[in-house]
Formats: structure tokens, C-alpha cells, sequence
């Protein structure tokens, strides 16, 4: 399995997300990210996963169902400004 096969399931990937995550597009992407970043892990520790779909939808499946990371203090403050110019 290379990289490209893993990318050519991001479309089944998101459509599952977005159904894990009731539509709420941003969460999916994130969801869609974390399982990817999980499964390419595992590919290079271990070079191979026979059945890569599956496992795939199966890592987001997993994910969802993980409670969700507490915000951080601070998460909803604006953008610092630029500093003025000199």
C-alpha cells in the first residue's frame, strides 16, 4: 500500500464523517484527519493492512466514539493583531 491508496478513500472517508458527526462539517474534517494520520501511522510502523478500506472506516468509527478533547483555556480569544509598523 502506498500513500496515494490511502488518499484515493478520502471521499468515502468524509461521507462517513459526516454522517458520524451528524453533519457538522468541521468535526468531520477533523474526524476524516485524525483516522487518516492514525491509519498512515500504522502503515509506516508496520508496512502493510491487508484490508485498508475497511480498516479505514473502522478507525473513524473508533474515533467518534472517543468523548471530546476538553477546550483549552483561551480557545476562543480572537487572533492577536499584527504588531503596529515602526
Amino acid at each position: 500500500m502506498t500513500d496515494q491508496d490511502l488518499t484515493d478513500f478520502i471521499p468515502d472517508l468524509m461521507r462517513l464523517s459526516l454522517r458520524l458527526k451528524r453533519g457538522d462539517r468541521a468535526a468531520a474534517e477533523d474526524l476524516a484527519q485524525e483516522a487518516l494520520l492514525r491509519v498512515w501511522a500504522r502503515l509506516r510502523a508496520e508496512g502493510r493492512i491487508d484490508d485498508l478500506r475497511p480498516y479505514l472506516m473502522e478507525a473513524a468509527r473508533n474515533l467518534s466514539r472517543r468523548p471530546p478533547h476538553p477546550t483549552l483555556p483561551g480557545d476562543d480569544l480572537p487572533e492577536p493583531s499584527p504588531p503596529p509598523e515602526a
